[in-house]
């Protein structure tokens, strides 16, 4: 997360729920501020939309028959006989 850089104040309009949920969060002690929830929030979802994109982009590439191929070829020259099993 971003620690102690420079902050900017931003509106915007959450549903009533959301702002109990942050308030609660805070008041239980899950972090030092409301403000702090709503980073660490944001940050896993960024973080975990990132890890999707990622093991998408990595499907995809197992359809590639060339990339297949490519690993096949990588694979062939590490001595297999000396990893654990």
């Amino acid at each position: 997360m971003a620690g102690t850089t420079a902050r900017s104040k931003r509106t915007y309009c959450l549903q009533p729920e959301t702002i109990h949920h942050v308030r609660e969060l805070a008041a239980r002690g899950y972090s030092s501020s409301q403000d702090s929830i709503i980073d660490q929030a944001v940050d896993r979802l960024y973080r975990e939309t990132l890890l999707e994109e990622e093991a998408h982009a990595w499907e995809e590439a197992r359809k590639d028959p060339q990339f297949e191929a490519e690993v096949r070829e990588i694979a062939a020259g590490f001595d297999t006989d000396r990893w654990p099993q």
